[in-house]
């Protein structure tokens, strides 16, 4: 998520995390919250290393691109364990370092006043997302989501979302169950500050990150999670493909790293066998 600012979470009867996206440049602002309490989040991508008490699956250094158009599966480990198990700017310490996603239909409701693109460019990745085998029931309706989306002006973005940070040009905010099964989001787009190729960029990024690859990267520029600023119009092969692995079945919601590469490890061995 690009930015001018970032946000954070705050533990109400859910938890939650929130994350931003303005325009250049990136300066970031970070903090999560227990209550009322305000905690310094950590800077370091989880992990840092492969862990030593399970079967080395995904390298300690991110793997180089092959020219191949299909990513190879080991530098897809390695995004995932990259982008998924932190929140960029929020998250709980009972939730950090663990699988977060969607279980329940992702119903997205629009408000505000979007474009004829903006609502071409979300069906259109709707439509991709739902093609993705084990992803949850993913479509626009009129009323009842539990995703709401709203395209606004800058100056009422803070209605939109709560907590937001001023100045930002997008922003999502979600909700997840003891079991990190995320429940509920609220996203922003700017409408008066944004091109229509930005808000195009904006509306792939919300809408992707909330699905619970909530954290960005500097290694991949044509990636949607790439954390300086771009105007990225499609998500790099890398990106489906890493949220192909996300929404397998085997990988569950609440699952430590350790015990997704131990599946991972696992079904490597059931091929050799």
């Amino acid at each position: 998520m690009k930015k001018i600012a970032r946000a954070a979470c705050l533990c109400l009867a859910l938890t939650m995390a929130l994350a931003a996206c303005g325009g250049p440049p990136n300066i970031r602002a970070t903090y999560l919250g227990q209550s009322d309490t305000r905690v310094e989040t950590r800077q370091t991508p989880f992990p840092t290393s492969a862990p030593t008490t399970a079967p080395t699956v995904v390298p300690t250094a991110a793997p180089t691109p092959s020219p191949d158009p299909t990513p190879d599966p080991s530098l897809v480990r390695y995004y995932l364990s990259q982008i998924a198990f932190s929140s960029e700017y929020g998250g709980s310490a009972s939730s950090e370092g663990k699988v977060r996603k969607w279980e329940q239909p992702i119903l997205i409701q629009v408000s505000g006043s979007p474009t004829d693109e903006d609502l071409v460019t979300l069906d259109s990745h709707i439509e991709a997302l739902g093609m993705i085998p084990g992803m949850p029931d993913i479509r626009r309706v009129a009323s009842g989501g539990s995703v709401e989306m709203y395209f606004v002006p800058l100056s009422g973005m803070a209605y939109a979302i709560p907590g937001y940070v001023e100045g930002n040009w997008g922003y999502f905010q979600v909700w997840w169950d003891s079991g990190m099964r995320i429940e509920k989001a609220l996203v922003g787009i700017t409408t008066d500050v944004t091109t229509q190729e930005q808000r195009n960029h904006l509306i792939l990024e919300e809408v992707t990150q909330m699905l619970g690859l909530m954290q960005d990267s500097d290694l991949y520029e044509d990636s949607i999670f790439y954390a300086p600023w771009t105007e990225t119009q499609a998500l790099s092969e890398l990106d489906w493909q890493t949220l192909y692995l996300l929404y397998r079945p085997d990988i569950r919601a609440g699952m430590t790293w350790d015990e997704v590469i131990a599946v991972l490890a696992g079904e490597g061995a059931a091929a050799n066998g």
